[in-house]
């Protein structure tokens, strides 16, 4: 073989070796990019699931936070609506009230009182304290009962207040009294119609 011939032989088999390793380089390449490409596309897909989650997990926040708003404004709305119709109620029942007082029935009522706290007393001393409106039934009541009423020095609406010095009691048929514990004990149950 030539000189030629050999130059010409190594130069095939360094080229070629050189192509068989640049191959293999190139695959390692390939390979080692497809895997950096992979790993990039999981780490990806990855985080855009966390901050999918994350801000679904705020949107969610931020839905209750508008919906426990809109409810607690609702809440606002109905209390405040409660509150006018119960004004109107009492309003409404006061009015009843100072009719109630202009009728035969309210002096019955009255009478019927008098004599309920002069039971209660028995033998006991019992003071009677009418209405500063009520000062004319006076007479009445003491002809009625057998006590002097006395007129109280603040209006309490109507009816009477009867004390029992002996027992420290007081017996409170006002209707101011009987306004302020039904105003106390009102609610409203929900509208439930079907009793």
């Amino acid at each position: 073989m030539t000189q030629e011939e050999k130059l010409s032989k190594f130069y095939d088999v360094s080229l070629e070796s050189a192509k068989q390793e640049r191959e293999r380089i190139l695959e390692d390449y390939r390979m080692n990019l497809k895997a950096e490409y992979e790993a990039h596309v999981s780490e990806k897909k990855a985080a855009a699931a966390e901050r999918v989650k994350a801000e679904t997990a705020s949107l969610r926040r931020e839905h209750r936070r508008e919906l426990r708003d809109r409810q607690n404004g609702i809440r606002r709305k109905i209390a405040g609506r409660q509150e006018e119709v119960k004004e109107e109620i009492f309003a409404n029942a006061a009015g009843k009230i100072e009719s109630f007082r202009k009728t035969p029935e309210y002096h019955t009522w009255l009478f019927r009182k008098v004599k309920a706290a002069k039971r209660f007393a028995g033998e006991e001393e019992i003071r009677i304290f009418v209405d500063p409106a009520d000062a004319t039934y006076m007479d009445e009541i003491e002809a009625v009962s057998g006590i002097r009423p006395d007129v109280s020095e603040e209006s309490f609406g109507g009816g009477i207040r009867a004390l029992l010095p002996g027992r420290k009691i007081l017996i409170d048929n006002s209707f101011d009294t009987l306004i302020a514990e039904e105003r106390e004990n009102f609610k409203f149950d929900g509208g439930n119609l079907n009793g």
